[in-house]
Protein backbone atom coordinates (compact mmCIF):
# COMPACT_ATOMS: atom_id res chain seq x y z
CA UNK A 1 0.00 0.00 0.00
CA UNK A 2 1.41 3.59 -0.89
CA UNK A 3 0.56 6.18 1.62
CA UNK A 4 1.58 9.66 1.35
CA UNK A 5 1.09 11.90 4.50
CA UNK A 6 0.45 15.85 3.67
CA UNK A 7 1.42 18.24 6.72
CA UNK A 8 2.49 22.03 6.95
CA UNK A 9 4.89 21.89 9.95
CA UNK A 10 8.36 23.00 11.42
CA UNK A 11 11.31 21.46 13.23
CA UNK A 12 9.69 22.43 16.40
CA UNK A 13 9.76 20.18 19.40
CA UNK A 14 7.02 21.60 20.86
CA UNK A 15 4.47 21.41 18.54
CA UNK A 16 2.55 18.32 19.15
CA UNK A 17 1.56 18.12 15.08
CA UNK A 18 5.51 18.76 14.50
CA UNK A 19 6.59 16.16 16.62
CA UNK A 20 3.60 13.45 15.97
CA UNK A 21 3.42 13.62 12.18
CA UNK A 22 6.54 12.77 11.68
CA UNK A 23 6.24 9.21 14.07
CA UNK A 24 3.02 8.66 12.36
CA UNK A 25 5.10 8.46 9.17
CA UNK A 26 8.33 6.67 10.46
CA UNK A 27 6.23 3.84 12.04
CA UNK A 28 3.72 3.27 9.18
CA UNK A 29 6.65 3.22 6.73
CA UNK A 30 7.46 -0.36 8.30
CA UNK A 31 4.52 -1.86 7.00
CA UNK A 32 4.10 0.06 3.69
CA UNK A 33 5.16 2.38 1.08
CA UNK A 34 4.95 5.75 3.15
CA UNK A 35 6.16 9.16 2.54
CA UNK A 36 5.43 12.56 3.64
CA UNK A 37 5.09 15.74 1.70
CA UNK A 38 5.86 18.93 4.13
CA UNK A 39 3.75 21.79 2.25
CA UNK A 40 5.88 24.24 4.54
CA UNK A 41 8.76 23.39 2.94
CA UNK A 42 11.09 23.03 5.89
CA UNK A 43 13.09 19.74 5.72
CA UNK A 44 12.10 17.53 8.79
CA UNK A 45 15.38 16.62 10.72
CA UNK A 46 13.55 12.92 11.69
CA UNK A 47 12.54 11.98 8.63
CA UNK A 48 16.06 11.43 7.07
CA UNK A 49 16.58 8.80 4.34
CA UNK A 50 16.59 8.41 0.17
CA UNK A 51 14.18 7.67 -2.17
CA UNK A 52 15.28 4.88 -5.07
CA UNK A 53 12.80 3.84 -7.36
CA UNK A 54 10.06 3.28 -5.03
CA UNK A 55 11.77 -0.10 -3.68
CA UNK A 56 12.64 0.67 -0.38
CA UNK A 57 9.51 0.98 2.08
CA UNK A 58 11.36 3.39 3.84
CA UNK A 59 9.67 6.85 5.10
CA UNK A 60 10.88 9.25 2.71
CA UNK A 61 10.24 12.86 2.33
CA UNK A 62 9.78 14.78 -0.90
CA UNK A 63 10.90 18.22 -1.99
CA UNK A 64 7.72 20.81 -2.19
CA UNK A 65 7.81 23.41 -4.80
CA UNK A 66 5.70 25.98 -3.70
CA UNK A 67 2.71 24.58 -5.48
CA UNK A 68 0.72 21.45 -5.40
CA UNK A 69 1.49 19.05 -7.78
CA UNK A 70 0.95 15.40 -7.56
CA UNK A 71 2.14 14.95 -10.91
CA UNK A 72 5.32 16.35 -10.44
CA UNK A 73 5.93 13.87 -7.27
CA UNK A 74 8.35 10.43 -7.65
CA UNK A 75 6.93 6.74 -8.07
CA UNK A 76 4.96 5.66 -6.07
CA UNK A 77 3.75 8.91 -4.51
CA UNK A 78 2.27 10.32 -7.92
CA UNK A 79 -0.35 7.42 -7.75
CA UNK A 80 -0.99 7.07 -3.96
CA UNK A 81 -3.17 4.69 -2.69
CA UNK A 82 -4.31 6.87 0.32
CA UNK A 83 -3.69 10.33 1.63
CA UNK A 84 -3.49 11.45 5.00
CA UNK A 85 -4.03 14.98 5.63
CA UNK A 86 -2.71 16.43 9.34
CA UNK A 87 -4.44 19.46 10.48
CA UNK A 88 -7.03 21.60 8.91
CA UNK A 89 -6.91 25.15 8.41
CA UNK A 90 -4.21 25.95 5.77
CA UNK A 91 -5.66 26.81 2.45
CA UNK A 92 -3.08 24.75 0.50
CA UNK A 93 -5.06 22.05 2.22
CA UNK A 94 -7.98 23.38 0.47
CA UNK A 95 -6.50 22.88 -2.97
CA UNK A 96 -4.96 19.54 -2.49
CA UNK A 97 -8.28 18.06 -1.24
CA UNK A 98 -10.43 19.64 -4.25
CA UNK A 99 -7.38 17.71 -6.74
CA UNK A 100 -7.60 14.64 -4.99
CA UNK A 101 -11.53 14.49 -5.14
CA UNK A 102 -11.03 15.14 -8.73
CA UNK A 103 -8.68 12.33 -9.47
CA UNK A 104 -10.82 9.93 -7.08
CA UNK A 105 -7.80 9.47 -4.85
CA UNK A 106 -9.46 9.20 -1.22
CA UNK A 107 -7.95 11.10 1.92
CA UNK A 108 -8.23 11.03 5.27
CA UNK A 109 -8.32 14.31 7.23
CA UNK A 110 -6.15 14.06 11.09
CA UNK A 111 -7.89 17.29 12.81
CA UNK A 112 -5.42 16.96 15.79
CA UNK A 113 -7.88 18.33 18.12
CA UNK A 114 -9.10 20.84 15.56
CA UNK A 115 -13.11 19.95 15.36
CA UNK A 116 -13.40 19.49 19.20
CA UNK A 117 -16.80 22.05 20.03
CA UNK A 118 -14.87 23.92 22.17
CA UNK A 119 -11.29 24.30 19.90
CA UNK A 120 -14.18 25.37 17.16
CA UNK A 121 -15.48 28.11 20.16
CA UNK A 122 -11.73 29.95 19.61
CA UNK A 123 -12.05 32.78 16.98
CA UNK A 124 -15.53 31.19 16.69
CA UNK A 125 -16.84 33.74 13.75
CA UNK A 126 -13.88 33.23 11.82
CA UNK A 127 -14.28 29.42 12.00
CA UNK A 128 -17.70 29.62 11.03
CA UNK A 129 -17.40 31.46 7.79
CA UNK A 130 -14.09 30.03 7.03
CA UNK A 131 -16.12 26.66 7.27
CA UNK A 132 -19.19 27.45 6.02
CA UNK A 133 -17.25 28.60 2.30
CA UNK A 134 -14.51 26.37 2.43
CA UNK A 135 -13.38 23.47 4.64
CA UNK A 136 -16.89 21.77 5.57
CA UNK A 137 -16.80 20.62 1.71
CA UNK A 138 -12.57 19.01 2.62
CA UNK A 139 -14.05 17.46 5.58
CA UNK A 140 -17.22 16.14 3.57
CA UNK A 141 -15.11 15.13 0.85
CA UNK A 142 -12.89 13.35 3.30
CA UNK A 143 -13.14 9.23 3.17
CA UNK A 144 -12.53 9.42 6.72
CA UNK A 145 -11.50 11.52 9.61
CA UNK A 146 -9.25 10.21 11.77
CA UNK A 147 -9.63 11.13 15.96
CA UNK A 148 -6.53 9.90 17.64
CA UNK A 149 -9.08 8.94 20.42
CA UNK A 150 -12.93 8.08 21.38
CA UNK A 151 -13.13 11.22 23.60
CA UNK A 152 -12.32 13.76 20.48
CA UNK A 153 -14.22 11.97 18.22
CA UNK A 154 -17.07 11.90 21.29
CA UNK A 155 -17.00 15.86 21.49
CA UNK A 156 -16.02 16.72 17.56
CA UNK A 157 -18.56 18.62 15.54
CA UNK A 158 -17.97 16.10 12.35
CA UNK A 159 -18.53 12.24 13.68
CA UNK A 160 -20.22 10.80 10.81
CA UNK A 161 -17.02 9.14 9.20
CA UNK A 162 -14.65 8.94 12.23
CA UNK A 163 -12.49 6.16 13.33
CA UNK A 164 -10.32 5.97 16.27
CA UNK A 165 -6.66 5.84 14.99
CA UNK A 166 -4.22 7.37 18.07
CA UNK A 167 -0.89 8.79 18.54
CA UNK A 168 1.89 6.71 19.73
CA UNK A 169 4.73 6.11 22.18
CA UNK A 170 8.04 4.00 22.09
CA UNK A 171 8.36 2.66 25.47
CA UNK A 172 11.69 4.26 27.64
CA UNK A 173 13.83 0.92 28.61
CA UNK A 174 14.18 2.94 32.06
CA UNK A 175 11.69 4.47 34.18
CA UNK A 176 11.12 6.11 37.70
CA UNK A 177 11.50 4.31 40.39
CA UNK A 178 12.57 7.03 43.23
CA UNK A 179 10.14 9.23 44.32
CA UNK A 180 10.37 12.15 46.85
CA UNK A 181 9.99 10.97 50.64
CA UNK A 182 9.54 14.30 51.58
CA UNK A 183 7.14 17.00 49.55
CA UNK A 184 5.44 16.82 46.11
CA UNK A 185 6.96 17.61 42.75
CA UNK A 186 4.21 18.31 40.53
CA UNK A 187 5.28 19.30 36.63
CA UNK A 188 3.32 20.21 33.90
CA UNK A 189 5.84 20.42 30.30
CA UNK A 190 3.24 21.50 27.16
CA UNK A 191 2.24 24.61 25.44
CA UNK A 192 2.16 27.86 27.26
CA UNK A 193 -1.80 27.64 25.88
CA UNK A 194 -3.71 29.09 28.86
CA UNK A 195 -6.94 28.57 27.36
CA UNK A 196 -6.24 24.86 25.34
CA UNK A 197 -4.49 23.58 28.06
CA UNK A 198 -5.79 24.84 30.68
CA UNK A 199 -3.18 26.43 32.75
CA UNK A 200 -5.68 29.23 34.04
CA UNK A 201 -7.32 26.25 36.01
CA UNK A 202 -4.30 24.88 37.27
CA UNK A 203 -3.47 28.02 38.54
CA UNK A 204 -6.32 28.70 40.45
CA UNK A 205 -6.47 24.84 41.38
CA UNK A 206 -3.46 25.72 43.32
CA UNK A 207 -4.32 28.74 44.60
CA UNK A 208 -6.95 26.95 46.26
CA UNK A 209 -5.11 24.35 47.83
CA UNK A 210 -2.63 27.31 48.40
CA UNK A 211 -1.85 26.31 52.47
CA UNK A 212 -2.01 22.43 52.31
CA UNK A 213 0.17 22.33 49.42
CA UNK A 214 2.63 24.76 51.75
CA UNK A 215 2.42 23.15 54.60
CA UNK A 216 2.79 19.96 52.93
CA UNK A 217 6.56 21.38 50.78
CA UNK A 218 5.00 20.89 47.39
CA UNK A 219 5.38 22.48 44.31
CA UNK A 220 4.51 22.80 40.95
CA UNK A 221 6.94 23.03 37.68
CA UNK A 222 6.31 24.47 34.13
CA UNK A 223 8.26 24.12 31.54
CA UNK A 224 7.13 25.28 28.11
CA UNK A 225 7.98 27.27 24.99
CA UNK A 226 7.43 30.99 25.28
CA UNK A 227 5.04 32.09 22.24
CA UNK A 228 2.92 35.61 21.18
CA UNK A 229 3.76 36.75 24.62
CA UNK A 230 1.89 33.96 26.69
CA UNK A 231 4.55 33.26 29.22
CA UNK A 232 4.18 36.63 30.53
CA UNK A 233 0.43 36.27 30.44
CA UNK A 234 0.91 33.11 32.54
CA UNK A 235 3.22 34.53 34.96
CA UNK A 236 1.08 37.21 35.37
CA UNK A 237 -1.96 35.22 36.23
CA UNK A 238 0.37 33.50 38.89
CA UNK A 239 1.15 36.62 40.65
CA UNK A 240 -2.27 37.63 40.72
CA UNK A 241 -3.28 34.35 42.65
CA UNK A 242 -0.24 34.81 45.21
CA UNK A 243 1.30 31.53 43.81
CA UNK A 244 4.21 32.43 42.74
CA UNK A 245 6.16 30.47 46.00
CA UNK A 246 4.26 27.28 44.63
CA UNK A 247 4.31 27.53 41.05
CA UNK A 248 7.92 27.54 39.45
CA UNK A 249 8.51 28.52 35.64
CA UNK A 250 11.70 26.46 34.32
CA UNK A 251 11.40 27.36 30.57
CA UNK A 252 11.65 24.82 27.52
CA UNK A 253 13.27 21.57 28.09
CA UNK A 254 14.14 19.13 25.38
CA UNK A 255 15.55 15.79 24.78
CA UNK A 256 17.74 14.47 27.76
CA UNK A 257 16.81 17.47 29.34
CA UNK A 258 12.88 16.86 29.17
CA UNK A 259 14.28 13.01 30.23
CA UNK A 260 15.92 14.30 33.59
CA UNK A 261 13.22 16.80 34.53
CA UNK A 262 10.54 13.84 34.00
CA UNK A 263 12.92 11.97 36.39
CA UNK A 264 13.00 14.45 38.63
CA UNK A 265 9.58 14.92 39.70
CA UNK A 266 6.58 12.94 40.95
CA UNK A 267 3.30 13.71 39.08
CA UNK A 268 2.77 14.78 36.10
CA UNK A 269 -0.48 17.05 36.16
CA UNK A 270 -2.07 18.24 32.45
CA UNK A 271 -5.69 20.06 32.66
CA UNK A 272 -6.60 20.79 29.03
CA UNK A 273 -9.93 21.88 28.21
CA UNK A 274 -9.59 19.69 25.04
CA UNK A 275 -6.93 17.66 23.16
CA UNK A 276 -6.40 15.45 20.62
CA UNK A 277 -4.20 13.08 22.20
CA UNK A 278 -1.75 14.83 24.28
CA UNK A 279 1.95 13.24 23.88
CA UNK A 280 4.02 14.59 26.71
CA UNK A 281 0.94 13.00 29.00
CA UNK A 282 1.58 9.60 26.57
CA UNK A 283 5.71 9.86 27.30
CA UNK A 284 5.48 10.73 30.93
CA UNK A 285 3.13 7.43 31.72
CA UNK A 286 6.32 6.05 29.58
CA UNK A 287 8.86 6.45 32.11
CA UNK A 288 6.28 5.58 34.88
CA UNK A 289 4.84 9.13 36.43
CA UNK A 290 1.32 8.76 38.21
CA UNK A 291 -0.95 11.76 36.53
CA UNK A 292 -3.55 13.77 37.35
CA UNK A 293 -5.43 15.00 34.70
CA UNK A 294 -8.62 16.37 33.50
CA UNK A 295 -11.38 14.96 31.56
CA UNK A 296 -10.50 17.38 28.69
CA UNK A 297 -6.94 15.92 28.10
CA UNK A 298 -9.33 13.24 26.37
CA UNK A 299 -7.51 10.15 28.46
CA UNK A 300 -9.50 10.45 31.45
CA UNK A 301 -11.38 7.38 30.70
CA UNK A 302 -7.87 5.47 29.92
CA UNK A 303 -6.03 6.92 33.32
CA UNK A 304 -9.28 5.80 36.00
CA UNK A 305 -9.60 1.91 33.95
CA UNK A 306 -5.52 1.70 34.49
CA UNK A 307 -5.82 3.24 38.01
CA UNK A 308 -2.42 4.97 36.92
CA UNK A 309 -3.43 8.75 38.27
CA UNK A 310 -5.96 11.02 38.82
CA UNK A 311 -8.86 12.24 37.13
CA UNK A 312 -11.25 15.28 37.55
CA UNK A 313 -13.68 17.22 35.84
CA UNK A 314 -12.13 20.24 33.60
CA UNK A 315 -12.44 23.19 36.46
CA UNK A 316 -10.17 24.47 38.75
CA UNK A 317 -12.29 23.32 42.11
CA UNK A 318 -12.01 19.47 41.27
CA UNK A 319 -8.29 19.69 40.19
CA UNK A 320 -7.76 21.21 43.88
CA UNK A 321 -9.25 18.32 45.41
CA UNK A 322 -7.33 15.83 42.82
CA UNK A 323 -4.22 18.04 43.65
CA UNK A 324 -4.73 17.32 47.52
CA UNK A 325 -5.64 13.44 46.96
CA UNK A 326 -2.13 13.22 45.26
CA UNK A 327 -0.39 14.12 47.87
CA UNK A 328 -2.21 12.46 50.48
CA UNK A 329 -1.88 8.87 48.10
CA UNK A 330 1.94 9.19 48.33
CA UNK A 331 2.21 5.44 49.29
CA UNK A 332 0.39 4.80 45.54
CA UNK A 333 2.76 6.85 43.19
CA UNK A 334 4.67 4.26 42.27
CA UNK A 335 2.08 1.15 42.24
CA UNK A 336 -0.13 4.25 39.90
CA UNK A 337 3.55 4.63 37.55
CA UNK A 338 4.14 1.39 37.17
CA UNK A 339 0.56 0.70 35.95
CA UNK A 340 0.26 3.30 33.40
CA UNK A 341 3.55 2.02 31.86
CA UNK A 342 1.98 -0.92 31.23
CA UNK A 343 -1.03 0.15 29.88
CA UNK A 344 0.66 2.82 27.37
CA UNK A 345 2.88 0.01 26.36
CA UNK A 346 -0.30 -2.45 25.50
CA UNK A 347 -2.47 0.52 23.78
CA UNK A 348 0.16 3.10 22.56
CA UNK A 349 3.28 1.09 21.50
CA UNK A 350 4.06 2.80 18.24
CA UNK A 351 3.90 -0.71 15.58
CA UNK A 352 0.46 -1.31 17.44
CA UNK A 353 -0.87 2.35 16.53
CA UNK A 354 0.75 1.87 12.94
CA UNK A 355 -0.47 -1.53 11.81
CA UNK A 356 -4.05 -0.35 13.28
CA UNK A 357 -3.99 2.67 11.20
CA UNK A 358 -2.96 0.83 8.35
CA UNK A 359 -5.75 -1.66 8.76
CA UNK A 360 -7.92 1.20 8.73
CA UNK A 361 -6.78 2.90 5.84
CA UNK A 362 -6.70 -0.77 3.93
CA UNK A 363 -10.33 -1.56 4.46
CA UNK A 364 -11.10 2.35 3.46
CA UNK A 365 -9.43 1.85 0.07
CA UNK A 366 -10.87 -1.44 -0.53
Amino acid sequence: MTILHIASISNSPFGGVCVVAPQHVLSQGRYATVAMLNISGVVIDVLKGDYVDGYEKIPVQLPYIGKWSLDSLPSPFCKPDMVVIHELYYIELLRISCDLRRRGIPYVIIPHGELQRLAQRRHWLKKKVANWFLFNRMVRGAAAVQFLSPSELEHSCCTTKGFIGTNGIDIPEYYKQQFSTQGTRFLYVGRYDMFCKGLDILVEAVAIQADFLRANGCTVELHGNDIKGRRAVLMEKVQECGVGDLIIEGGPVVGQDKINTLLHNDVFVQTSRFEGMPMGLLEAMGYGLPVLITEGTTLGGFVADHDCGWVAYTESKAVANALRKAVEQREEWANKGKRGRVAIGQQFAWEKVAQAAISEYERIVG
